[in-house]
């Protein structure tokens, strides 16, 4: 299987993404309720994982109905 990253890219990106989580949570905190900015960063996460997850899911989906 070929490497479609550089190791060190999903690290960098994990950091650089943590971090505007809190710039942007504190940029916001008096305008946007906490239950609402809850939804909307797992929301926005969903839409980058699922892309990636959907194919395995489909392909194994007899064992994800299984248990």
């Amino acid at each position: 299987m070929t490497r479609l990253l550089p190791p060190w890219l999903p690290l960098v990106l994990a950091t650089l993404f943590w971090g505007l989580n809190t710039v942007i949570g504190r940029a916001v905190v008096g305008d946007i309720p906490p239950i609402a900015m809850s939804f909307w960063r797992w929301a926005i996460a969903t839409l980058f994982v699922v892309p990636f997850a959907l194919p395995t899911l489909v392909r194994q989906w007899s064992l994800v109905r299984a248990n």
